[in-house]
């Protein structure tokens, strides 16, 4: 059975709206975060690396190193710097990298 071009370009309008959300939704998602350690630049593994004490393993697992439990506000002047380079900002690493457990909620 065809689907309707109605039924089609529904899909495709909700399909579009959900890509768009996604990236835009509560706030842009920080790609780099989302790229192999392999892919990054000498540059962006520098400051993972050094800054924020990520390694390839830790960079390509979500959720392994420790760096990923603090919050922005926990972070050292060095780890602000070093987000900051990568692209972070505070709403975007607390949304996306510490899912805001490192928040206490009332």
């Amino acid at each position: 059975i065809m689907p309707s071009s109605r039924t089609v370009s529904s899909f495709i309008a909700l399909a579009t709206l959900s890509t768009t959300t996604a990236q835009t939704f509560p706030y842009p998602k920080p790609t780099v975060r989302y790229t192999a350690w392999q892919k990054l630049t000498s540059t962006q593994k520098d400051y993972a690396q050094n800054d924020l004490g990520y390694t390839g393993l830790t960079w390509n697992v979500h959720g392994f190193d420790p760096v990923e439990q603090l919050g922005w506000w926990q972070f050292s002047d060095t780890q602000k710097s070093g987000a900051t380079s990568l692209g972070f900002s505070e709403t975007t690493w607390d949304c996306f990298i510490n899912h805001y457990q490192s928040y206490l909620w009332a």
